[in-house]
This record gives structure tokens, C-alpha cells and sequence, in this order.
């Protein structure tokens, strides 16, 4: 298995319980203004990321994050987003405001580690990888053991 398929498995599993417990809700919602508070453009951003609308994604995961800025599971889910369609820079920006929010979650860590390791800056994807390891992710203290040091230089 290649490594970058140890961060994005867990997210597309995320994703897809996440389709599978929300969307009878989100089909059967009224579609009334009163519907569209943060968890109608959470969850729609999630299930358009689930089927792989990466740009419909970012637009309703910014909606959401309009009406929560403190959310960090929010701006989590907007880096994952910006992560699928290349835009590293733009993905480390929300990863990072979610690790400000929530400094403790693991899988924050970890997910950046993946952004900064796919844009090819190696050594901050390995500090943010110990981090993750430090706060008892088990995928990158995985990472972490499998990952031959001479390829991570910059």
C-alpha cells in the first residue's frame, strides 16, 4: 500500500459514513431557508466530496465556515477538499486554521503531514507526521516506522 493511501482511505471512509447516515436527511429536508445553517452546507459538502465534486465541495464547505468560523472539523474538511484538487497551498492555509482551533487532533496533524508531503516539502510533512505520532495517531506512527529518512529530504 502506498503511503498517501493511509491518510486519504481513512477521509474517503469519513466521507462515506457520512453520505450513508446524512443523506436520507439531507434528500428529505425541506428546502426552506431555515434548512441552510451549518450542518445543511457541512453535510453538503461532504457528500459532494464523497461523489468527488471537490469544487462544489470547497463552495459549501466555505458557506459553512461563514456561519461557524470556529469550526475546525470545517476547515479540516475544506484542506481535504483543496488536497483533491491539487491546491496544497490553499489546503495547508484551512489545515492549518483547524490545528489553531483544535491543536489537539491527531488526525489534523496527519492530514497536513499528507498535504505537505504530496506538495513536496518533506520536512514539514515529517514534523507534522510526529505530531500526529506524539498524539497517538496510529497511521503515522505507521508512516513514521515504514518511511525510509533518505527519502525525505528536500
Amino acid at each position: 500500500m502506498k503511503p498517501y493511501n493511509l491518510f486519504f482511505r481513512p477521509a474517503l471512509l469519513f466521507f462515506i459514513l457520512t453520505a450513508v447516515f446524512l443523506l436520507p436527511a439531507t434528500l428529505f429536508a425541506e428546502s426552506g431557508s431555515d434548512t441552510k445553517d451549518f450542518s445543511y452546507w457541512f453535510e453538503r459538502g461532504a457528500l459532494l466530496s464523497v461523489y468527488g465534486n471537490q469544487d462544489a465541495a470547497v463552495g459549501a464547505f466555505q458557506k459553512a465556515i461563514e456561519l461557524e468560523p470556529d469550526n475546525a472539523e470545517a476547515h479540516f474538511n475544506l484542506g481535504v477538499a483543496y488536497t483533491e484538487m491539487d491546491e496544497y497551498e490553499k489546503a495547508l492555509d484551512a489545515m492549518s486554521r483547524a490545528i489553531t482551533l483544535k491543536p489537539g487532533v491527531a488526525r489534523y496533524h496527519y492530514g497536513r503531514g499528507w498535504v505537505h508531503v504530496r506538495s513536496g516539502n518533506r520536512y514539514y510533512g515529517m514534523e507534522d507526521m510526529q505530531i500526529a505520532s506524539e498524539l497517538s495517531d496510529r497511521y503515522a506512527k505507521k508512516f513514521i516506522e515504514e518511511i525510509d529518512p533518505r527519502y525525505m529530504g528536500n
